[in-house]
């Protein structure tokens, strides 16, 4: 068993937000030619075999091939989930993803003839209210509430538009929006675990908003950067990720 495995390649990964090491290794059996990828972040890692474009594990007798090389690549610019103690190939199947809007989109929740659907990637990050003077801050009275329901709606054609359902929220205040956040619920219950909860901008890990008050008057709930919900949140003037929600009509 020693020297069994061979570091095939090494590259360091700058992840926002965590401190650390973070880094992902290619390792080969040298015994049966296997190619594995293994990601560290901080003092947890987790190894997945790298599969080839049959879906079956890639060999490699000397060398990494093409098709494994690319693999690895989009494995890394991606932060894509590895097996790990959080997520297992067999317990997270891969999204559902869709193009709307000249966005990408990821389905969470399929019923009837709707799809809820977030964006796959976090679009930019800012506060969630710029009203310096309010004293409480709730999702039905927040700016970016305004800005998603108005000119975010311009990113879409008037097809589209026809397609987006009104969706009437009770948590972070009554409201009704066309275009909203996930709540710290929904955000639990939509996304298996933390590693698929992630939110990327840049290629690099980040917190993204949710509508749900958090704790005091002028905080809303994140999701942080290792992908776990946050209840007690961030103050509404930070600047944090946007990934917006919506139910969709489809065909």
């Amino acid at each position: 068993m020693d020297n069994r495995f061979e570091i095939v390649t090494y590259q360091d990964l700058h992840v926002k937000g965590m401190g650390g090491i973070s880094y992902v290794e290619i390792l080969r059996d040298k015994e049966t030619g296997a190619m594995y990828l293994y990601r560290n972040v901080q003092s947890g890692g987790g190894l997945t075999v790298l599969l080839d474009k049959d879906g079956q594990p890639a060999i490699s007798q000397q060398t990494v091939s093409e098709t494994t090389q690319k693999s690895v690549d989009s494995a890394v610019k991606t932060n894509a989930p590895i097996i790990s103690q959080e997520a297992t190939e067999s317990d997270v199947p891969a999204p559902s993803i869709l193009d709307f809007g000249d966005l990408q989109w990821q389905v969470l929740a399929t019923e009837g003839n709707k799809s809820l659907i977030i964006t796959v990637d976090i679009l930019n990050e800012q506060p969630l209210d710029e009203n310096s003077e309010s004293e409480v801050v709730l999702w039905m009275n927040c700016t970016l509430r305004s800005y998603l329901n108005s000119a975010f709606l311009q990113n879409f054609s008037s097809n589209e538009l026809e397609q987006i359902a009104e969706t009437a929220h009770t948590e972070g205040a009554y409201s009704t929006d066309r275009i909203f956040l996930l709540s710290a619920n929904e955000a639990e219950e939509y996304f298996a675990d933390n590693v698929t909860r992630i939110g990327r901008i840049n290629n690099e890990n980040t917190c993204w908003w949710l509508r749900s008050q958090g704790e005091g008057a002028i905080n809303a709930a994140i999701v942080d950067d290792s992908g776990s919900v946050d209840r007690e949140g961030q103050c509404v003037d930070f600047s944090c990720g946007i990934r917006p929600a919506m139910w969709i009509t489809t065909n």
